[in-house]
């Protein structure tokens, strides 16, 4: 009886560490995918294809081993965005979008902007050296009168005028940007009941 008792505490004492050491192994091979969204807060997964497109070049790959299940959640806390308090409550606006939220979609706006304004100054550029080829072109269809001088100063006349009309949408979007960013966005925090001093970056 007492050898029955001794082997059978003897299975259970090695199943307990089987399942254990099997239980470790997988926390120290489990590869663990971390990347930051819009927001600055961190996100960890197990599988790379839970990762948002947009997401996949800022993602790094981490292996999560014993002892660092702590550390992975220390980092994730670190990267959460301010709690904007006032108080010691959390500003909000009537439709409960905190001041992080407007801040966040003031700076799309103006990395918006910036997108727009080297968008253009490469048109204007395009434009630029178009022009001198053309001039180029209509010189020796003049001067020569050859065909080939012909048809590039044309094909080059379509080029100028297409560009042209791509720095004329470019020119309103950023007009339109800059209301957004100078007026409108204002407004719409206003209206919403939170405060214009939400805006200012980095507070």
């Amino acid at each position: 009886m007492k050898y029955t008792f001794l082997r059978y505490a003897g299975l259970k004492i090695s199943s307990i560490i089987f399942v254990t050491l099997m239980f470790t192994g997988l926390l120290i091979a489990q590869e663990i995918h971390k990347y930051i969204d819009d927001q600055g807060v961190m996100h960890f997964v197990d599988d790379e294809s839970l990762i948002p497109e947009k997401y996949k070049t800022r993602s790094k790959s981490v292996i999560k081993r014993e002892g660092e299940p702590k550390q992975l959640l220390e980092e994730q806390k670190e990267a959460q965005p301010k709690v904007d308090l006032k108080g010691g409550e959390v500003k909000r606006d009537k439709f409960g979008n905190t001041p992080s939220y407007w801040r966040a979609r003031f700076k799309a706006l103006q990395d918006e902007r910036l997108s727009k304004e080297r968008e253009l100054r490469s048109l204007e550029e395009q434009r630029s050296e178009i022009s001198k080829k053309l001039e180029s072109a209509r010189s020796k269809a003049f001067f020569i009168g050859d065909s080939q001088s012909i048809t590039e100063a044309a094909s080059l006349e379509n080029r100028l005028r297409d560009i042209e009309n791509s720095i004329k949408i470019t020119i309103t979007a950023l007009d339109e940007l800059n209301k957004k960013i100078s007026v409108d966005i204002y407004d719409e925090l206003v209206q919403a009941g939170g405060d214009p001093s939400w805006l200012i970056l980095g507070e």
